[in-house]
């Protein structure tokens, strides 16, 4: 008798993306894992998305729309995890989509490898790429316990909700921080602390899109501030393991290092902080033997002067962008 399909819940937070919200459903109506729930939460769309929510709902009765005033992604996703059924759930991003067999590969390796967790690779793009290649080999890493954990803080593993498959117990008593950004890193922390196995595959079946706009003119607002406060959440949080620390300390310099690029004068409590950061951070950098090259240089170079971290550090992530765009 053949195992019964157990039920995934497709969780998309949708906001103001008229542009990419057509494909990104697209790529999970050719999903070949069928038995899907797929949950579109509108957190308040002032452009046409709400519309081709309900629109959507009315081609396919998987559809499950949610319509809610604007509280940001965290609010949209616990609220997508509260209204959803699945026994799995998976996130994904509306300007983003998914190949077809996505679902699919995840499942058979959660189920293979008795995990708690599935990570897919991803890749960042610029366009709508071919969703339909599903024929190479697949390479699959599996970690027990505190290994996973480690992977995650050490950045060998994307520290994103987007591109995995979650058992639903693990969202059983974690939700997204409300109204705060880098919101995935101490979900995805907290989560990976629960998970006694895991799997991964260096495939790349998630298509991350990145949006026009050299990331060098991107300008420093507070909530920025998130990305170094939660690293210091997570290095307060291990502080009785070295090698935990070094990642973590590590973590901590390139999240103070990356707001210190785009900060301003106007915010000189800010920059203070962000200075004192990289002070403190840069000696788990330099002992790291796993760090790589360009955060290893910038953690030297901090010992000369910040000023020449923070322009060496802009034009590296404008090239970055640049190179990645072609």
């Amino acid at each position: 008798m053949a195992q019964k399909e157990p039920l995934v819940s497709v969780i998309i937070p949708v906001y103001n993306v008229e542009k990419y919200l057509d494909y990104c459903l697209k790529s999970v109506f050719l999903q070949i894992y069928r038995k899907m729930e797929i949950i579109l939460v509108d957190d308040g769309s002032t452009d046409s998305s709400g519309e081709m929510c309900d629109y959507y709902r009315s081609l396919d009765d998987r559809i499950k729309v949610i319509h809610k005033t604007n509280g940001g992604l965290s609010s949209a996703r616990n609220i997508g995890i509260k209204e959803s059924s699945g026994e799995y759930i998976t996130f994904l991003d509306s300007d983003d989509y998914i190949r077809k067999d996505f679902v699919k590969k995840l499942m058979d390796i959660m189920i293979d490898s008795e995990s708690d967790i599935v990570v897919s690779s991803y890749m960042k793009v610029y366009d709508n790429l071919d969703i339909s290649i599903t024929d190479e080999t697949l390479h699959i890493n599996q970690y027990e316990g505190a290994d996973f954990s480690y992977e995650m803080l050490s950045q060998k593993l994307p520290m994103y909700a987007h591109g995995k498959l979650y058992k639903r117990e693990l969202f059983e008593e974690i939700q997204f921080p409300d109204g705060r950004w880098f919101e995935d890193v101490p979900t995805l922390w907290k989560i990976s602390k629960l998970v006694k196995r895991a799997a991964a595959i260096d495939n790349k079946l998630y298509f991350y899109r990145q949006r026009e706009g050299s990331i060098v003119n991107l300008k420093f607002t507070q909530q920025r501030m998130d990305q170094l406060y939660f690293a210091e959440e997570i290095f307060a949080d291990v502080q009785n393991n070295t090698k935990f620390m070094t990642a973590a300390g590590t973590r901590c310099f390139f999240s103070a290092a990356d707001t210190y690029f785009m900060i301003n004068a106007g915010y000189k409590s800010e920059k203070e902080y962000l200075k004192e950061a990289i002070k403190k951070y840069r000696k788990y950098v330099i002992s790291n033997t796993e760090a790589n090259f360009e955060v290893k240089a910038l953690a030297y170079l901090s010992y000369v002067s910040l000023k020449l971290v923070k322009n060496t550090g802009r034009v590296y992530k404008d090239l970055k962008y640049r190179k990645a765009k072609r």
